[in-house]
């Protein structure tokens, strides 16, 4: 039988109580949580687990929001206007199109760069109503696209073609009633068209392009599916792109006589991408217009925050700039560790350590008043921590030593190493996103520095989560998004150490953000592994429970019961703990499993298919489960029945719930239960008057 029961109370507790025939609050008291761990152990029970789970997952949000720098949502402005591949809208909207108005489509024709893969797409636009456009992103594919279809839109005489942009939250569900007639839409499919199904999904979209005699342009990233014509995307001149915007903005300008020295010109070839090139372009000439110097105007910065950064960078010692360093990448930890980062990170660099003091102590603290300029740190009891004055400078100073500081990369890298073998699990946590922001510079890179070596051979109970933090960083800037996607579902059927790394990593923004392929990869991964496995059992659980929510909580419970009817043992003991993970009370808050949050539809189907896991998860959860090859039995499922009946006079679904449970209970469940409830009864944890109703269920006397 189980030993894990509900908070039981003693009997010198019981005779204090008042009320006898109320029960006790079997709800999980709300408790500051304890320290995190530097690693969990699947043996503790989850229910034990849930407080140290959710104050991490606070601290990884918190970091990673630092970690989403200013210059994504400024291209992303930028993109929308000068020629790039990023829109920011309302992403709770299903469908959402915007238009391009006929000036704006003027202005790109006049700015615009040929190049062959431009061509051919207006060449296949004619008789294709459904195209891909193969390429990286920030390298204006949106551009190219607009372009073909603005030319296409030009010849439709008195159809009154427009061309617009387009996304959809879930391709699988767009239909032609969510188009207008006549129009070219360009849609960027990031990683959607890398899943299965995909030549159901494009014959989908095709019908419904034709359907409204539309034209479609679909931006992929990597190798495209059979299933969709594309043509690879070949990126403008640079230099081109520059000379093209210049004279469009100074006949914008209407002064045609100036001219731009060779000094800027170079500049604009220096760019990163044609889409900075036309920024670059605008920027010179509005420059020279006013009278500034190449230097004034090369000085510029598109992104204040990044003019400010490179300032405080360009005027530090060398001292200084480590500690700016360790402050961006340890930002809110105590000040201490971050000026012992910042000296480790010198004595990587070569750089001689700051000691100002006797003994390397600083009595007056002279030296620190020195190196927080620009930053700002808080006194919470005898610990003063560290908080950046604008917590988005982190990125920003990351970004600026990887793509200025290409001498000072090598040693960077072997310090953040350092950091992740750090006594103190925050602290690794901090040094791994910081590396998988560095992976959207050089995937490659740090792939092979950093992830291999981590998902190789046995990495050590401490290290595991090393992957699976640097990925869910990497996996915030559009041009690594897609390799991790890639990289996860490659995972996902590898190793064991990789199938583990991917499931912790789909507990993430990255699971929660295409839900669909998580369930997909996660069962892959349970499938691939051996019953005695139990550590990847408990990260799918908790990566799915990561993954449930409004939008994806019937698509999960559905997966979930599918898991069961299989009869797997590691699908169902996963299930076994999911369902107690989404059942648990956590302090005050209300469990994942939120009954009311289902409409009125939704719940007709859900409320057989939730009793269903319930009565399975029951009996994963009694020592019988071993002779069906549940290799070590779920008792902390017992724990969250526990808590669900304490709820019982709260929530009338919940109610129905229990109802069924405890009247459609098999056999071999009902001893369990009856224990359960006589134990329960006895240590006050539950009433009588709920207790004797349960038992009557159990006896058919009620419905």
């Amino acid at each position: 039988m189980n030993d894990q029961t509900p908070q039981e109370a003693s009997g010198d507790e019981a005779a204090k109580d008042p009320s006898p025939d109320e029960p006790k609050d079997i709800r999980q008291q709300e408790e500051p949580p304890p320290p995190i761990p530097d690693d969990e152990d699947d043996t503790v029970p989850v229910t034990a687990r849930l407080p140290r789970e959710d104050e991490e997952r606070r601290l990884r949000e918190e970091n990673l929001n630092r970690l989403q720098t200013t210059q994504s949502a400024y291209n992303s402005v930028f993109f929308q206007t000068a020629g790039g591949d990023v829109f920011i809208g309302d992403q709770g909207q299903r469908v959402q199109i915007e238009v391009y108005d006929e000036e704006s489509l003027r202005e790109r024709r006049r700015a615009c760069v040929l190049t062959s893969s431009m061509e051919q797409l207006s060449r296949h636009l004619d008789h294709t109503s459904l195209l891909g456009l193969d390429g990286d992103p920030g390298t204006g594919r949106m551009f190219a696209a607009v372009h073909a279809l603005s030319l296409w839109a030009a010849q439709g005489g008195p159809l009154n073609r427009k061309v617009a942009w387009l996304r959809a939250s879930d391709l699988g569900r767009l239909t032609a009633d969510d188009l207008p007639y006549h129009h070219g839409f360009v849609l960027d499919a990031g990683d959607m068209l890398h899943r299965s199904k995909v030549d159901d999904l494009c014959r989908g979209l095709q019908k419904a392009v034709e359907a409204r005699q539309a034209r479609l342009v679909v931006l992929t990233t990597g190798p495209s599916p059979a299933e969709l014509r594309t043509v690879r995307h070949d990126p403008p001149d640079h230099v081109k792109v520059f000379s093209v915007h210049a004279d469009t903005a100074i006949r914008r300008k209407g002064l045609p006589r100036l001219s731009l020295p060779d000094e800027l010109y170079a500049w604009g070839r220096d760019a990163t991408s044609p889409a900075m090139s036309a920024l670059r372009a605008q920027i010179a000439v509005d420059g020279i217009a006013t009278g500034e110097t190449p230097e004034q105007i090369k000085a510029t910065q598109p992104d204040p925050l990044r003019g400010v950064v490179q300032d405080m960078l360009s005027s530090a010692t060398p001292m200084h700039r480590c500690f700016l360093i360790s402050a961006a990448v340890l930002t809110d930890v105590p000040i201490v560790i971050v000026s012992r980062a910042a000296n480790a990170l010198a004595e990587h660099l070569g750089i001689e350590p700051g000691r100002p003091g006797a003994n390397g102590e600083a009595a007056d603290w002279e030296w620190l008043r020195e190196w927080v300029k620009g930053v700002d740190y808080t006194i919470e009891g005898t610990s003063r921590r560290l908080r950046l004055s604008r917590p988005e400078m982190a990125a920003v100073v990351l970004e600026e030593v990887w793509e200025e500081g290409q001498s000072i990369r090598e040693g960077v890298l072997a310090w953040l190493d350092t950091l992740t073998r750090h006594a103190q699990r925050e602290i690794k946590m901090k040094a791994a996103h910081a590396i998988g922001k560095l992976a959207s510079y050089d995937y490659t890179l740090i792939s092979a520095e950093f992830f291999r070596p981590w998902t190789s051979g046995q990495p050590g109970r401490s290290r595991r989560w090393l992957a699976p933090w640097a990925l869910e960083a990497a996996a915030l800037d559009e041009r690594s998004v897609v390799r991790v996607r890639r990289q996860l579902r490659d995972w996902s059927g590898a190793s064991a150490e990789k199938r583990l790394a991917a499931a912790q990593a789909y507990g993430s923004h990255i699971g929660r953000s295409d839900p669909e392929e998580a369930l997909q990869s996660l069962q892959r991964i349970l499938l691939r592994s051996a019953a005695g496995q139990t550590q990847i059992h408990d990260a799918v659980s908790r990566a799915l429970t990561e993954v449930y929510g409004p939008a994806s909580g019937v698509l999960v419970i559905d997966e979930l019961v599918k898991w069961v009817e299989t009869g797997h043992p590691g699908l169902r003991r996963t299930m076994a703990l999911t369902l107690t993970r989404l059942t648990a009370m956590r302090g005050t808050n209300r469990p994942r499993l939120d009954l009311g949050a289902f409409t009125a539809e939704e719940w007709t189907g859900a409320e057989p298919k939730i009793v269903q896991l319930w009565l399975d998860a029951l009996a994963c959860g009694v020592f019988s489960s071993i002779k069906h090859s549940i290799n070590r039995p779920v008792h902390e499922v017992w724990t969250s029945l526990a808590q669900w009946i304490g709820r019982w006079d709260d929530d009338p679904r919940v109610r129905r719930v229990l109802s069924e449970i405890f009247s459609a209970c098999p056999p071999d469940l009902r001893s369990p239960l009856a224990f359960h409830l006589r134990q329960w009864s006895h240590t006050r944890a539950l009433s009588p008057r709920i207790s004797r109703h349960l038992h009557g269920f159990m006896k058919g006397h009620t419905r």
